[in-house]
């Protein structure tokens, strides 16, 4: 419905994550993790300007397809030849809230 009012969809799958998972990761997660599966899952002008968009800010560091590529939603739907695109972000817990 979106893509034939509009010409095209943008999907945001947001999540959040805690900062240190040593099960799954080593070290801490940069804030800002955004995902496209390498650029299959959204135009490239749409993540430059996701990535411009959070690099213009300097509170948080943020990352392009770094620990996380885009999870099943994001490589499911997104189909950028359709002009369906998708991204997936996952957002360090210390952003909002002591993790302690």
């Amino acid at each position: 419905r979106v893509r034939t009012l509009h010409g095209y969809g943008v999907l945001y799958d947001a999540h959040s994550i805690a900062s240190v998972v040593p099960r799954l990761f080593e070290g801490e997660l940069p804030v800002l993790n955004l995902g496209t599966n390498r650029g299959q899952t959204c135009a490239p002008e749409i993540e430059r300007a996701a990535m411009k968009a959070m690099l213009a800010q300097d509170e948080f560091e943020a990352i392009s397809n770094g620990r996380f590529k885009g999870g099943w939603i994001t490589r499911s739907f997104g189909r950028p030849h359709t002009n369906v695109h998708a991204l997936q972000m996952e957002l360090a817990q210390r952003a909002y809230m002591d993790e302690a």
